[in-house]
């Protein structure tokens, strides 16, 4: 499926995941202040949790299915072959992890930075 996270037009952290339809969840507060945030998206069982600096920031539900699309990180995959809704800033230190992180493991990870 499509996964891709990045900032959404109102400057909000997103995290975003198809299975033939897009599912989103955004968080409640703006990240484009100038400042470094650490977002993780987790998506475990149908259900898409946004972190914004080690705090619960938003939720959606939806399926994401492996369809052979390419992970986007800082855009959304429309199908043309080229990610739309780029991010506009700097990304450091990207992981991805082979099981969905808990909310405690999220503020570890975050209290690390």
């Amino acid at each position: 499926g499509d996964v891709g996270d990045g900032v959404t037009q109102a400057g909000m952290g997103g995290f975003y995941a198809a299975a033939g339809s897009y599912t989103t969840a955004i968080g409640g507060s703006g990240v484009n202040d100038g400042a470094w945030h650490h977002l993780v998206g987790v998506h475990d069982n149908g259900t898409l949790t946004l972190y914004v600096d080690g705090a619960f920031a938003g939720t959606g539900s939806g399926g994401a299915s492996d369809n052979g699309a390419h992970l986007i990180v800082g855009g959304l995959f429309n199908g043309s072959g080229t990610p739309v809704n780029a991010f506009s800033g700097e990304v450091d230190e990207v992981a991805f992890y082979d099981l969905a992180l808990t909310a405690a493991e999220v503020t570890a990870v975050h209290q690390q930075y």
